[in-house]
Parts: C-alpha cells; structure tokens; sequence
C-alpha cells in the first residue's frame, strides 16, 4: 500500500472536520447548562459572600472553556498533520484545501510554529511552479 492509498479522501476528511467542530461546540454548550443548573442548585449554600459567587462563576467559565480550546487545537493539530500528509503524498490540491483555513486569525493561534503554513506556501509555490524538487 502506498502512502496515498492509506490517506482518507478529502471529502471525507473535511466532513471529518466539521463533525469534531460542531461536537466541540455541542460539549461546550452541555457543559455551560450543567455549570448554570450547579451553580442555580449551589447559590443557597453561599448566601451573601459575594466573594464565592465570584469564585465559583469563575471556575465555572473555566471548566467551560478550557476543554474547549482543548478540541479545537486538537482539530486544528489533525488538519494541519493531515496537509503536510496530503502534501508528502503529493496530493498538493488536497493538502491546499485542507490547510487554506490557516490564514484565518484561528489557525494563526493554533499553528504557533508555523508548520501547517510553511506547507500550504510549499504547496502554493509548487503550484506556481516555483518549487523544484
């Protein structure tokens, strides 16, 4: 089996993508009304320390957020390896689609090496016909 054989179609390593996205924001969204429904059971117990409330609202944001960033690097980690995979593969028109979304703010905050936009200029260089092998 050749490396190309072994890689997913782009179609479906895009869908792939958008599924783990979308999963990422359903679990935030669970995790902020199970954070909203303790914290509404929990507000009796501290009565008037405002100082807890604070507290509490504060380690409720991060138990929200944090898992979140948590999935969204890790997607944004599996589409930049997938590129530089289409890209070792040969496969430049899919590995220029799967690394395009990296010009955006949110692949400069999760690419903080660089990689995954070092790979999509290779790959635009090659189609330009810069890149010689």
């Amino acid at each position: 089996m050749t490396k190309q054989a072994i890689l997913p179609e782009r179609g479906a390593a895009l869908r792939e993508l958008l599924r783990r996205q979308i999963r990422a924001v359903v679990l935030l969204i669970v995790r902020i009304a199970a954070c909203a429904l303790l914290l509404t059971l929990l507000k009796p117990l501290w009565g008037a320390r405002p100082w807890l409330s604070n507290l509490l609202f504060g380690l409720g944001g991060l138990l929200c957020g944090i898992p979140l960033l948590r999935d969204v690097g890790r997607n944004w980690r599996w589409r930049i390896a997938l590129g530089q995979a289409y890209l070792a593969a040969g496969r430049d028109e899919d590995a220029e689609v799967a690394l395009k979304p990296l010009e955006g703010i949110q692949g400069q905050l999760f690419d903080p090496g660089g990689g995954g936009l070092q790979a999509l200029e290779t790959v635009r260089q090659k189609k330009k016909g810069v890149w010689e092998q």
